[in-house]
C-alpha cells in the first residue's frame, strides 16, 4: 500500500515523517516502525496489534505472505504455530484474514500475556488457542491430534548473536524471539524432530521461515532423514528477504 494513500487515511501517520515527497518514514526508529506497522495490520488484515516495548516489532509483508501461502498448501485442518511472540501477528493474520483456527504456543510470559490480548482485543479467541510452553516445543504441549500444518518463524541467530536483542535502531527483541540456541537453527532442528517424532500428534505438513539459502540448504539435509518431500518458497518485501521451507509427511 503507498504511503501517501495510507497517510490519507491515518493523518496521525504524518507526525512520523522523515520527508514529504515522496513520503519517507525513519524504519530504524522503534517507536515510527512499531506506529507503522500498528495502521498496516488495521488497514490490510482489519487487527490491531500491540506489542511490549523491547520485543520484536512484527513487519506486515513478510507475514502476511507467510500466512498465505500455509493457507494455500496447509489442508484445511487446525494449524499449530510454534512461538506466535507477543504480537501473534501469524495467528492473527490466518484467522482474520483467510478464517483458519490455530493452535499457538508462546513461551515468554510477557509475551504470552501480550499475545492473549491482542488475541482478545481482535476478538478472535474462537479462533486462536493460546498454550503457553515451559519449554516444550511439541511433546507434552500440543494435544493429540492430527492437523493441517505446524508453522513457525523462529529465532535463527545463535547465543553470540545476543547483543542485537539490546539495538537502540531497527528490528530488536527479547532472547526467545531471536536465539535458537548455542547454534542458529538448534531450535529448528528441534522442532523439525519432533514434528516428525511425536507419537498422536500428527502433521500434513511442517514449515520454517528463514533468513536465507544456506539455512534452507542446511535445514534440508537435517530434514532428509525424515522425508523427501520439499517446496522452497522466497518472499520479497520491500527491502527484507525470507525463505519458507514446506516438508511434507
Amino acid at each position: 500500500m503507498p504511503f501517501s494513500v495510507l497517510i490519507e487515511k491515518y493523518p496521525a501517520l504524518s507526525s512520523f515523517l522523515k520527508s514529504l515527497h515522496p513520503p519517507k518514514f525513519d524504519l530504524g526508529d522503534p517507536i515510527t516502525l512499531s506506529t507503522l506497522n500498528y495502521y498496516l495490520f488495521k488497514e490490510q488484515v482489519g487487527v490491531e496489534i500491540f506489542v511490549p516495548k523491547g520485543h520484536l516489532i512484527p513487519t506486515l509483508g513478510i507475514r502476511f505472505a507467510y500466512a498465505a501461502i500455509i493457507n494455500r498448501y496447509a489442508p484445511k485442518k487446525t494449524l499449530v504455530e510454534i512461538g506466535t511472540g507477543a504480537s501473534a501477528a501469524i495467528s492473527l493474520i490466518l484467522a482474520k484474514k483467510f478464517n483458519r483456527a490455530i493452535i499457538a504456543t508462546e513461551l515468554n510470559e510477557i509475551s504470552y500475556q501480550s499475545a492473549m490480548k491482542n488475541i482478545v482485543h481482535n476478538q478472535l479467541e474462537k479462533q486462536i488457542t493460546l498454550l503457553k510452553s515451559n519449554g516444550e516445543i511439541i511433546r507434552g504441549l500440543i494435544p493429540e491430534s492430527d492437523y493441517g500444518a505446524i508453522i513457525s518463524y523462529p529465532p535463527i541467530y545463535s547465543k553470540s548473536d545476543l547483543h542485537l536483542a539490546h539495538k537502540k535502531r531497527g528490528w530488536r527483541g527479547v532472547e526467545s524471539e531471536l536465539i535458537g540456541g548455542e547454534e542458529p537453527l538448534e531450535f529448528s532442528k528441534k522442532l523439525i524432530k519432533e514434528s516428525f517424532t511425536t507419537e498422536k500428534v500428527n502433521f500434513d505438513t511442517i514449515s520454517l521461515m528463514v533468513l536465507n539459502k544456506s539455512q534452507v540448504s542446511e535445514l534440508i539435509d537435517y530434514s532428509k532423514k525424515f522425508t523427501e518431500k520439499f517446496k522452497i518458497f522466497r518472499v520479497i518485501a520491500g527491502t527484507r528477504e525470507r525463505w519458507i521451507i514446506l516438508q511434507d509427511i
